[in-house]
């Protein structure tokens, strides 16, 4: 499906997927090559032109009720939490361009369950949401 559209729309194009998907590499799920990882190093019509985005909501509501909090789920030194701690009423979105990013592994919490690894092997950015909601 993402090489038809992207046989499309020659120019930029957005693909909204799930985190698995997104991946630039195997870390979570299981192990084969996702979505993210084959548009960055196989696809012929992405030509290795991807960015791979996260987002990330740091408390999730079901009704008014409060279904995750990354500050009650968080181990010591985990990204999203530290973010959320200070600045914890706004979105933010994170270049992962820097080098701490891809020579140091990192605890990042994906809406449960923790990952230690280097950030930028995954993904380019990511954005954390301070707040979302669900059915």
């Amino acid at each position: 499906l993402a090489e038809r559209e992207l046989d499309r729309n020659p120019g930029p194009v957005l693909i909204n997927m799930g985190g698995f998907h997104a991946q630039l590499s195997h870390v979570m799920g299981t192990p084969k090559v996702w979505v993210g990882e084959y548009l960055r190093r196989s696809s012929p019509q992405a030509k290795g032109s991807v960015a791979s985005v996260y987002v990330a909501v740091a408390r999730r509501y079901k009704g008014d009720q409060v279904a995750f909090d990354v500050k009650n789920q968080a181990v010591a030194g985990e990204l999203f939490a530290l973010i959320q701690s200070r600045a914890p009423s706004a979105n933010v979105y994170l270049p992962l361009q820097h080098d701490v990013f891809g020579r140091q592994r990192v605890p990042v919490n994906y809406g449960g369950q923790v990952v230690s690894h280097t950030p930028q092997a995954q993904f380019d950015a990511y954005v954390l949401l301070s707040e979302g909601h669900q059915k």
